[in-house]
């Protein structure tokens, strides 16, 4: 079985796709005048009321931008990158104009000049200067994009915790797995950015008609993803049900952003003549944040647990029929990821990290470093003492190290799972980790690389050293920093510490660890802070503020996350469900 028979199971798998194509098509053809009328007159009622719940929220939105702590703090990232990395972007693109507006007329009428003339010394200063220009701006296009994305991935939780309404959004799903959200949300972000790379790469370069329909679904597109960042605790098949029922909702935010962003990147774009290319991306992404936090104080309809609605779609039908192709193709993997796991790998792995590592710490390729990345990439303190991505720091680095140890755990039980139970199991591995079928088998290749892994526990060993506390800043960078120790024990560890041996460059207490067994993550004592440290917690970085149960806990067993009754382990002694 392989490629040549995915069909009868493509089939399966592909119900939900066809349903929503049978039920788009035979809505369009159905339809009669009075039921034209009826549902314009209800999807243009529903559009009004969504404008009018919009602007009611904007006091909220002042409010809580001024007095709730989490919602300040987003908004300030958003202004300092706007000021600091935006400003700097014009500032350095006028500087550049202003140059060039004095060279390029003194080059006027230098032809036939001798190589070594004024003329060529001009010229020579012109390319420098174009050179140095974009050397900066590339610069700081990755500073904005890390920046960006770090208070993206935290602003839907830090914006709707001002609004404890938004809880109650959960209770539908209050019989749903806590882990059936993680890999919604993984899921949707994966289907996310490739719906929107296919709108804008695909559908906006059709001629003529292309740029005004790929507008609409862009628009529509952007509405749901702002709506589904309010929807707190809610399963992905709910998620869904709400925005086929309230499609009007997400149409107003969606558009509220298109106008919001093309008259601000306008307005910016006359009055100072700087393309809006240079600050086109923050303007956009300030718009997305600033509309979560609209739409978190919005009086949203109640959930559903399924939709009786049938408005025309073709945002959902498209995800709908990509989730069928991604589906295929993991079948089709079914005969290739146990070949790949018994076969030798081909890529020399170890000699790849050798090479790799040689030439990142190689002293001829600091200098180019230092010029072509920005300052928070010069080193790890330097990255997480960022100012924008210190205060989320903590959390995503727990959520990484979470990662890590549970692959490190799991990681046999999941070879042998994924290897003899596709196609099932690698849909449902897809799913956790938001990534089409493809790239889960060359993850698996790699979790079955000792090599690897070796450097995978490495880079967690490291994470888990990098702790956010104040130390002088000419410390040994992989000196150890303890996290949410007290005071006087922090002084009477730093004086025992052990120093840092001038031959190795490291200290003794790296090198044990680097040979001991992977210490348990640190966190902070529950009893003190009152935060959950359960087992599921850590798996879901701290994303559901609930207590510690025993459904919570079981949702991080190998069995149930693959979709397999961890009852079936206790049917009879040797019998091992993922074998």
């Amino acid at each position: 079985m392989g490629w040549n028979d995915v069909w009868k199971t493509a089939s399966d798998w592909g119900q939900s796709a066809w349903t929503q194509a049978v039920k788009f098509k035979y809505t369009l053809n159905s339809i009669s005048i009075p039921e034209v009328v009826v549902g314009t007159a209800q999807f243009t009622y529903n559009t009004l009321i969504g404008l009018t719940e919009e602007v009611a929220a904007l006091p909220h939105v002042l409010k809580a931008a001024a007095l709730h702590p989490k919602t300040r703090r987003t908004f300030g990232h958003l202004a300092r990158i706007g000021v600091e990395d935006g400003g700097a972007l014009i500032l350095a693109y006028q500087i550049e104009k202003n140059l060039e507006s004095i060279l390029l007329p003194a080059l006027e009428g230098s032809e036939g000049q001798p190589w070594l003339s004024t003329s060529t010394a001009l010229y020579l200063a012109l390319m420098l200067l174009r050179a140095t220009h974009e050397a900066y701006a590339f610069r700081k296009r990755i500073q904005i994009g890390i920046r960006l994305a770090t208070v993206s991935i935290e602003a839907s939780g830090t914006i709707t915790s001002a609004n404890p309404q938004l809880d109650k959004m959960g209770e539908v799903s209050k019989n749903e797995s806590k882990l059936s959200s993680i890999i919604g949300s993984l899921s949707d972000l994966f289907k996310y950015t490739l719906t929107d790379f296919t709108i804008n790469q695909g559908v906006k370069r059709i001629p003529v008609v292309g740029p005004v329909v790929g507008h609409g679904l862009a628009t529509k597109h952007t509405g749901d993803y702002i709506l589904t960042s309010v929807l707190k605790g809610m399963a992905p098949k709910h998620v869904q049900a709400y925005l086929q029922e309230y499609p009007e909702y997400a149409w107003v935010l969606g558009m509220t952003h298109t106008v919001l962003s093309y008259y601000v990147n306008g307005f910016i774009e006359n009055t100072t003549g700087v393309p809006k290319a240079l600050y086109e991306t923050i303007i956009n992404q300030t718009a997305v944040v600033a509309l979560i936090a609209v739409a978190a104080h919005m009086r949203l309809p109640p959930p559903v647990a399924e939709s009786k609605r049938q408005v025309p779609d073709p945002i959902r039908l498209y995800k709908a029929g990509l989730q069928v192709g991604l589906d295929i193709i993991g079948y089709g993997l079914k005969a290739k990821i146990p070949e790949m796991l018994k076969n030798k790998s081909v890529i020399p792995w170890p000699r790849v990290f050798a090479v790799m590592t040689t030439l990142w710490y190689h002293p001829s390729t600091q200098t180019a470093k230092i010029i072509i990345f920005p300052r928070m990439l010069h080193g790890k303190k330097a990255f997480y003492r960022d100012p924008v991505v210190e205060p989320n720091w903590e959390s995503l680095r727990t959520r990484i190290i979470a990662a890590i140890q549970f692959i490190e755990k799991y990681r046999e039980k999941l070879l042998v799972a994924t290897a003899s139970k596709i196609p099932k199991i690698s849909a449902k591995i897809a799913g956790f980790l938001g990534a089409p079928p493809g790239v889960v088998a060359f993850v698996l290749k790699l979790m079955a690389n000792d090599p690897f892994m070796k450097n995978l526990s490495a880079f967690r060993r490291r994470l888990e050293a990098m702790h956010i506390v104040d130390m002088p800043e000419g410390d040994n960078l992989r000196q150890v920093e303890y996290l949410n120790v007290p005071q006087s024990q922090k002084r009477e560890e730093t004086k025992e510490s052990p120093q840092v041996s001038d031959d190795m460059e490291v200290s003794p207490y790296d090198l044990l660890r680097n040979d001991s067994t992977p210490a348990p993550l640190l966190l902070t004592d529950s009893r003190v802070s009152g935060e959950d440290n359960s087992a599921s917690a850590l798996i879901t970085g701290g994303f559901f503020a609930v207590k510690s149960t025993k459904k919570n806990d079981e949702d991080l067993d190998p069995y149930s996350l693959l979709g397999i009754s961890a009852k079936t382990s206790t049917q009879g002694p040797g019998i091992d469900p993922l074998g």
